[in-house]
């Protein structure tokens, strides 16, 4: 009993199988963009709940710490309100701050704050060289700042510290020139005690209060100086967003299985068909029949 020649087996690659190839392609594209559109809008709350925060109403300082108090973590980046007299003589320049590639000094002074024993320090901006810098103010202040906990210098930076900032026998000699604003060791240059932060001038905005309006803020002839750190947005800003991109990337890895389910049925139905006789029955029932003749 002669049999027809099996059919040519089904590979991925066939050209019937383009169309299913070209679909997943564009589904699996699709969900992937989708989801990192999703993921940057979640990111972007993040961005305008830090910039609201960054810039909301100033309080004033002696309402958010005390002159012997830790830096309140919730605080960090935030806008305070600060009143005082300058210490011009405690003035030093953080070394190791660019600005526009070019490599200067934080301008920072001591601003004995009122109504407590204490001093803050206050970067008042930047200069490329201490020695063309505005000279330190005096009198009283008042003005607006974002507050950072202060820095802590490795045993190198003490080591440099004392090399180059011995208290007043360095403004004898020239500007006191330091690594970081470790309050330890800066206590020397001031004869009060100094609080646990710092405070970077801020840019004033248009809706803040007339209370927080800068006045001798010692800002003049310096460059201004962008917050290092930051306020941290809520673990839950941008996460309904944030899951709707997980849903969509959840969604390509699908489309991908799908596909790949389908590809793989597909071919091995080719493979594993039976082959038929000549009058169109399966061999496999050709074969019965002859045994059954037979018989």
């Amino acid at each position: 009993m002669s049999t027809s020649s099996p059919a040519p087996a089904l590979r991925p690659w066939s050209r019937r199988l383009w169309g299913a190839h070209a679909a997943m392609v564009v589904v699996v594209a699709a969900a992937i963009a989708l989801g990192l559109w999703q993921y940057g809008v979640s990111q972007q709350h993040k961005v305008d709940q830090i910039a609201k925060l960054a810039h909301a109403t100033p309080r004033p300082l002696t309402d958010v710490m005390g002159g012997n108090d830790a830096f309140p973590g919730d605080h960090l980046g935030r806008p305070v309100v600060v009143t005082g007299r300058w210490l011009g003589q405690g003035t030093v320049y953080v070394s190791g701050h660019t600005h526009g590639g070019q490599h200067g000094y934080w301008v920072a002074t001591p601003l004995r704050v009122d109504g407590t024993a204490s001093a803050i320090y206050v970067v008042r901006g930047w200069t490329a060289d201490p020695a063309t810098a505005p000279a330190a103010p005096s009198g009283a202040a008042r003005l607006v700042g974002w507050l950072e906990p202060g820095q802590q210098a490795d045993s190198t930076d003490t080591a440099d510290l004392s090399a180059t900032s011995t208290g007043s026998a360095t403004q004898a000699h020239g500007p006191a020139v330091v690594p970081s604003l470790d309050m330890a060791a800066l206590i020397d240059e001031v004869d009060v005690d100094l609080f646990s932060a710092y405070v970077v001038g801020a840019d004033h905005q248009a809706d803040w209060p007339a209370s927080a309006s800068p006045v001798n803020d010692g800002s003049r002839g310096l460059v201004d100086v962008a917050a290092p750190a930051l306020p941290k947005a809520d673990a839950t800003t941008g996460l309904r967003n944030f899951l709707y991109a997980i849903e969509w990337w959840l969604f390509a890895v699908f489309g991908l299985y799908v596909w790949w389910r389908y590809v793989r049925d597909v071919t091995r139905v080719t493979e594993d068909a039976p082959r038929e006789d000549d009058e169109g029955a399966p061999e496999g029932d050709a074969q019965e029949d002859a045994v059954r003749s037979d018989a």
